[in-house]
């Protein structure tokens, strides 16, 4: 599953809690990996309250750890935020010495339609981290067919289940005749998530209508 396309609606722990609580949360969030989820829901839960939630993210963003930037971040990309990051400061992110942070750029790019330096993105298609390719794999979903096509059958090959997964779900997502005997051999893959993901992208591929561009 891509939790990066989850649906923040669905989160109701901190959505009755005061703007002040929130902010509060969100400043003691520890900084490990394992604190990004809540600090991303904290932060969703601060832009609800409109632009002095909005205010308090930013006020928080000089001095936030990794798991608070990734969720300022998130927040500050979201189609409805009302004073979004600006793009130079996600690509500079793109620079990031930590992973989560360099992926969230990425997907902020996207979230936030900022393609004039999609290249400087798919530059890191190859980078260590999966986290990192995983979210390429998706921000290409923003581009032209030829470009983003390849790119999707390439990471059906990658070492890491995540971003084969993330790779299916594009084509499932955007579906093209040409992928088909390219995920077959998937409906075997080690890992589950991508073997359903498998069989949803070629359902999606055989559900095409004859003349449907591919």
């Amino acid at each position: 599953m891509d939790h990066s396309k989850a649906n923040m609606h669905s989160y109701n722990e901190f959505s009755a809690l005061p703007e002040a609580a929130l902010a509060h949360r969100l400043q003691q969030a520890a900084s490990d990996s394992g604190a990004i989820s809540q600090c991303k829901e904290i932060a969703w839960a601060l832009m609800q309250h409109g632009q002095s939630g909005v205010l308090r993210l930013y006020d928080q963003l000089p001095h936030a750890n990794t798991a608070q930037l990734v969720g300022i971040m998130f927040a500050l990309t979201h189609p409805h935020a009302g004073a979004p990051l600006a793009e130079d400061s996600l690509l500079a992110w793109l620079d990031d010495a930590r992973d989560s942070v360099v992926a969230e750029a990425i997907d902020g790019l996207s979230r936030s339609g900022y393609l004039d330096q999609a290249e400087r993105v798919l530059q890191l298609k190859n980078h260590p981290s999966h986290w990192v390719r995983g979210s390429v794999v998706r921000f290409a979903s923003q581009l032209a067919a030829e470009q983003a096509q390849p790119l999707w059958l390439a990471a059906l090959d990658d070492p890491h289940f995540v971003v084969r997964e993330n790779a299916v779900d594009e084509i499932g997502d955007h579906p093209f005749r040409q992928a088909l005997s390219h995920l077959q051999a998937l409906l075997d893959d080690e890992h589950p998530d991508v073997r359903e993901a498998t069989r949803t992208a070629i359902d999606a591929i055989h559900a095409m209508e004859p003349g449907e561009a591919s």
